[in-house]
């Protein structure tokens, strides 16, 4: 028996199998904010303005942070935000703000003077992971 035929094929079948083990990791998912799909009709004669929005630095990053213990929060790298946050949360503002209101005079910024100016600061998130599933959920969220 020829053992240096077998080993060749050994080691060939080796690297075949690392290579097809090493293939491409998990695409990233994108996020947005949106609001009901409710039209808004002219009621309100005032216009709003949005912003500025601030958010804390452990959660204004590309990537969803999900907060995993006490003291503990995780960035998943395969889920992200579609744009920057501030300006996702902002535009969920927009969009929720113009169908609440029922004017679409809300903007993030007005080129008019607005009646009202809403700035937000997005203080607390809480998130975490549901058990027994691939899915997370927002459990609280606070803003002044």
């Amino acid at each position: 028996m020829n053992v240096c035929p077998l080993l060749r094929w050994l080691a060939a079948a080796a690297c075949v199998a690392l290579a097809t083990g090493c293939g491409t990791s998990p695409s990233a998912r994108y996020y947005t904010l949106s609001a009901p799909a409710e039209p808004a009709r002219e009621a309100a004669g005032f216009a709003v303005a949005v912003g500025p929005v601030s958010i804390p630095a452990v959660v204004d990053r590309p990537e969803i942070v999900v907060t995993v213990g006490e003291n503990e929060v995780w960035p998943d790298e395969f889920n992200r935000w579609a744009g920057p946050l501030a300006d996702v949360i902002g535009l969920a503002l927009v969009e929720n703000l113009t169908a609440q209101l029922r004017t679409p005079r809300v903007a993030r910024p007005l080129s008019a003077t607005p009646s009202f100016i809403l700035r937000t600061e997005y203080t607390a998130s809480t998130s975490a992971w549901l058990p027994g599933t691939d899915s997370k959920r927002c459990t609280s969220t606070t803003t002044r």
